[in-house]
């Protein structure tokens, strides 16, 4: 058939005239109010009764044959008509008719495009009913025309219920409102479509965020008719969001408030205190959590944690502003109170400690704290100044044998201090040019053969009594000297040579380089000469570096690393998960390797929503061709955790604690390669 015209018209659950295209409106001219039109005005059906015909529609759900277009002054025209009924918004069934004329006026009952048509008809609104979105179309005044199954079950709306009335920002809480009528809707009639996030409001009071798109359809003259809308709903991920920005600003263990959180909370108190304010901030150090750690594991540690934070809320009440900001230093902010009161408040924590004990597998725990105490404004005018002042004089309570306070004074800053600085930064240099410096290694386990693919290198050195002692002896005061740059280069030669010996291993090596490092443009020449010395080695090898020493000079950093990767060896990201910029920093930066932060690890086995979010680390990494390394793995069922979730390797306790590396010349460390 050779079409002529098409008309096309929508009528509501009434049967009345609801909607026309351009040529049906044209045809209609002489009519005056288009909305008073019913269907049994506009048709005449050739030979079939009309209550035949919708008697047939409402059974069916469609109809086609022979009809009369009723027009004004031209009689009934002859069209071949197809009705096909949808929900309407009365909460009936609306009709759609197409009625086709041809040039002829003769009616062309096989005609297969018509079939085609109505079956391309009825699988669109199939599909768009089956939808698992929000789905809807509106008027060009806002009022609701059609949801389909998905937006009434997200909306609470019953399938039969009577949709007459309702109106866009109806489905919306008040404070999306606006945005949805004063920008989003005028933005798709101007543009054609508008996309951002909003929010739906439920009958139950449930408000659901969703990303939602708005399509504009315009008539022929180009005037919108009516807005159709696909919404998906994103509880779930904004959920996640949610839990990252908490964890930006709190401990994950104790649910206080971390170093950022307090440092954000001071500045906010103390621009807001007038010029009489007195405050008081607390630094509290736990003085024997390493040794916990180290004798019965950090489950122990955290018990003691744990505890201790309950304890801290106890002591200083709802008032004090507690916060988590070490592995083992607290502070408390305690508004409005003067050094005095303080004092009794630090006296009553260190009396409650010396009762206090947690029983952790076989041992017992007997917890002590130094604590430190600075007044404002008087030890400190700004976040930064009363923070030094606090752990300043946190340190002289533990110069003294800890388990117990004191209260800043100035003269600490340039005795106790300066003086344990200049003492540790000698017995560095001296363990530097004496060859004196320890190497630990531990290993890392790839979980998907059972075997050792790494050992990370672990830095020692012998303390003032000849014992051992770790790197939070010394490297605070290293770092802040050129000493750290030594040190860094003393480790990567002694990694080398490790690995370049006859019977060296055929099993990577992990170091750690500092950000003074990564920012030392002497250090790097010096690295990559080594690196060029030992081109066997230095496929084995792999520099771990940290959020933070990568932030600061971004650009800088990312051709480092590339530079020294063309060489042969790789590189890590360490304690990814606790900067939480890092998402961003892991698509920028080259690495191969991620090491989750061990705050995500410790508890899995009993957190579903560490889970998620170590599941969440895992699926970005692997996207972006990256392998993933756990941390501070201590049991079975954490490992097992993690090879459901597809960590590739796991470090900690439970695979192997650190042990004092082989020296250069001696007996290899035992394992395999990945």
């Amino acid at each position: 058939m050779s079409l002529e015209t098409v008309y096309f018209a929508l009528f509501d659950d009434q049967g009345r005239l609801a909607y026309t295209n351009g040529p049906l409106r044209e045809a209609l001219a002489g009519v005056g109010d288009l909305s008073a039109l019913t269907l049994g005005d506009l048709l005449a059906v050739n030979g079939v009764p009309g209550s035949q015909v919708l008697a047939s529609l409402e059974e069916a759900g469609t109809w086609s044959g022979d009809a009369g277009l009723c027009l004004p002054g031209r009689g009934q025209v002859p069209v071949r008509l197809e009705l096909v009924t949808c929900p309407a918004a009365g909460g009936g069934a609306a009709a759609i008719a197409l009625l086709a004329r041809s040039r002829t006026g003769a009616a062309q009952d096989r005609d297969p495009s018509r079939e085609r048509l109505r079956r391309r008809q009825d699988m669109l609104m199939a599909i768009i009913e089956e939808s698992p979105d929000f789905v809807s179309t509106a008027d060009a005044q806002g009022r609701v025309l059609f949801y389909n199954r998905a937006a009434r079950r997200m909306l609470g709306i019953g399938e039969d219920e009577d949709l007459n009335g309702i109106r866009i920002p109806d489905t919306h809480p008040e404070w999306v409102r606006d945005l949805v009528m004063q920008e989003a809707l005028p933005a798709a009639a101007r543009d054609g479509v508008w996309t951002g996030e909003t929010c739906f409001l439920s009958r139950d009071g449930r408000e659901i965020p969703v990303l939602q798109t708005i399509v504009a359809h315009r008539n022929e003259d180009g005037q919108v008719e009516y807005f159709s809308t696909i919404a998906v709903d994103i509880s779930e991920r904004k959920r996640y969001e949610e839990e990252l920005a908490r964890l930006v600003n709190r401990d994950q263990l104790t649910g206080l408030l971390n170093r950022a959180g307090l440092q954000a909370e001071l500045e906010r108190r103390l621009q807001a205190s007038g010029d009489d304010a007195v405050h008081v901030l607390l630094y509290i150090d736990l003085d024997n959590l390493k040794d916990v750690n180290d004798s019965l594991g950090h489950h122990a540690g955290d018990a003691l944690i744990k505890k201790f934070a309950a304890l801290l809320d106890e002591v200083f009440g709802p008032t004090g502003v507690t916060a988590r900001i070490g592995g083992d230093e607290f502070a408390v902010f305690l508004p409005g109170t003067c050094a005095v009161q303080a004092q009794v408040l630090a006296a009553q924590l260190l009396e409650r400690l010396q009762g206090d004990v947690v029983v952790a597998g076989k041992g017992v725990i007997k917890p002590n704290a130094s604590i430190g105490i600075a007044e404002y404004p008087r030890h400190g005018g700004t976040t930064d100044e009363l923070l030094v002042s606090a752990d300043l004089a946190m340190y002289e309570a533990k110069n003294h044998g800890g388990g117990r306070m004191a209260l800043f004074s100035p003269d600490l800053q340039v005795g106790k201090e300066i003086s344990s600085r200049v003492t540790w930064e000698q017995r560095i240099r001296e363990a530097l040019s004496q060859d004196r410096l320890i190497l630990y290694r531990q290993p890392i386990q790839n979980l998907r053969t059972g075997r050792v693919a790494f050992y990370e290198l672990l830095l020692r050195m012998p303390g003032p009594d000849g014992r051992v002692v770790g790197p939070d002896a010394f490297l605070d005061v290293a770092a802040r000297t050129p000493l750290m740059a030594e040190i860094d280069l003393w480790v990567v030669r002694r990694a080398l040579a490790m690995l370049d010996a006859p019977a060296g291993p055929d099993v990577a090596l992990t170091v750690n380089l500092s950000g003074r490092s990564l920012s030392d443009e002497g250090f790097m020449d010096a690295l990559e000469a080594e690196l060029q010395r030992r081109p066997r080695a230095s496929r084995l090898l792999v520099l771990e570096i940290t959020e933070q020493s990568a932030i600061g000079n971004l650009p800088r950093v990312q051709q480092h690393i590339q530079r020294l990767q063309g060489l042969g060896c790789r590189f890590a990201l360490d304690d990814f998960g606790v900067g939480f910029a890092c998402f961003d920093l892991l698509r920028r930066l080259p690495v191969d390797l991620v090491k989750i932060d061990g705050s995500f690890i410790r508890n899995l086995s009993r957190s579903a929503a560490d889970r998620r979010l170590l599941k969440g680390v895992v699926e970005i990494a692997g996207a972006l061709g990256k392998a993933t390394v756990a941390e501070f793995v201590e049991d079975e069922e954490t490992l097992e955790f993690l090879r459901g979730l597809g960590v590739d390797y796991a470090q900690g306790f439970f695979i192997g604690r650190p042990e004092p590396a082989p020296v250069p010349g001696t007996a290899a460390p035992a394992g395999l390669s990945d």
